[in-house]
């Protein structure tokens, strides 16, 4: 009697036991569902509207210039700048400011959660910080806001929103009042892009030299002769029709007598016209290049 009690309250124990355990499981996978979701909205949170831009600073060394974002806005709505506006548009020519328009409003089709993966990848973290050494925030501006996590959020905004990533949503997304351009660094950067371009373009032609310098060495590689010049002998076209057996009417029929080919056989495939050019031995002619194309002669 005491044995089976005590089987008892072993089974009710386990039972508890288990029943707990899932629930700490069950628990343990949506907290880290909430973590994992609270960890991406982090960056969006610091990009409430109230701080979206409002002035874009353009810095070179220790000069400074400031446009308004809403002169942007208005320039890509209607086409025509404003006084804001116009005090860079008088030093630029009509195709720029136009291209200025263009690029405002052009519209990156890809989704947010594409947007989002790659930010968040290496390589996009990467992209990201060498970004953030040419577009920076204000210096009155948190610094918690500063970086390449500012430029991501407003990325990943922009991209959410129902215009789309434009860059003047970009723009409206940043979560700053100012956002500053280093022309100078940006400078730099360029200079280093175009460095690792030179870069590229001499490695390349390195190989293109080394593979045409070992086509060159290979045997019969070289001819003794131009294949783009005509020989010393004239040549006669010969015109042959072949005919095809399988196509007969009876298996015991004599070929047929052989004809120009029709347009209807020539689609049917039923009759080869075949051209043969054969050398004149004895005659010899001067040796000029081989005309091509439409220019290639018929007859002798």
């Amino acid at each position: 009697m005491n044995g089976t009690t005590n089987a008892l309250a072993t089974t009710r124990d386990s039972a508890q036991l288990n029943r707990l355990t899932s629930t700490t499981r069950y628990r343990s996978t949506w907290t880290r569902l909430l973590l994992s979701c609270l960890g991406w909205a982090a960056p969006l949170a610091i990009a409430n509207p109230g701080d979206a831009a409002e002035k874009i600073y353009v810095s070179y060394s220790l000069l400074e210039r400031s446009l308004l974002v809403s002169s942007l806005e208005a320039y890509a709505k209607d086409g025509v700048p404003n006084e804001d506006l116009a005090t860079y548009a008088q030093y630029a020519n009509p195709t720029v400011l136009q291209n200025l328009r263009t690029a405002l409003v052009a519209k990156a089709d890809v989704s947010p959660i594409t947007v989002a993966q790659f930010l968040y990848s290496p390589q996009g973290e990467a992209a990201l910080k060498r970004l953030a050494q040419v577009v920076k925030t204000n210096s009155d501006i948190d610094p918690r806001k500063a970086g390449f996590k500012a430029i991501r959020a407003a990325l990943i905004l922009a991209a959410q929103d129902p215009e789309g990533l434009t860059l003047l949503n970009f723009l409206r997304k940043y979560p700053a009042k100012g956002i500053r351009i280093d022309v100078e660094q940006s400078l730099k950067i360029f200079n280093e892009l175009q460095r690792l371009i030179n870069q590229t373009n001499r490695a390349t032609n390195a190989i293109i030299e080394q593979a045409t310098a070992e086509i060159i060495s290979e045997p019969g590689s070289q001819l003794p002769f131009d294949l783009r010049r005509r020989g010393s002998f004239t040549w006669e076209k010969q015109t042959l029709t072949l005919n095809d057996p399988s196509r007969r009417t009876a298996a015991n029929a004599a070929p047929p007598t052989p004809q120009p080919p029709s347009a209807e056989s020539l689609l049917k495939g039923r009759v080869y016209p075949v051209d043969i050019y054969l050398p004149n031995v004895g005659t010899a002619r001067s040796r000029k290049p081989i005309p091509c194309g439409r220019d290639f002669p018929r007859t002798r």
